[in-house]
């Protein structure tokens, strides 16, 4: 994940591990990001894939 966002982004488990998921409440969707872009307004923009649970 990108080092200058300016948000820490806490690791989780260990190297070769699956990446980190989002899962929206409501819907039977879970994703899991491949890339994190700062966009320079405050927010971050999250590139996902959608994956089968």
């Amino acid at each position: 994940m990108a080092d200058d966002t300016g948000v820490d982004f806490t690791d989780a488990g260990e190297s070769g591990e699956a990446l980190t998921r989002i899962e929206v409440d409501g819907t039977p969707f879970t994703y899991e990001v491949l890339l994190v872009d700062n966009q320079f307004d405050g927010l971050l923009k999250l590139t996902c894939q959608e994956v089968d649970t």
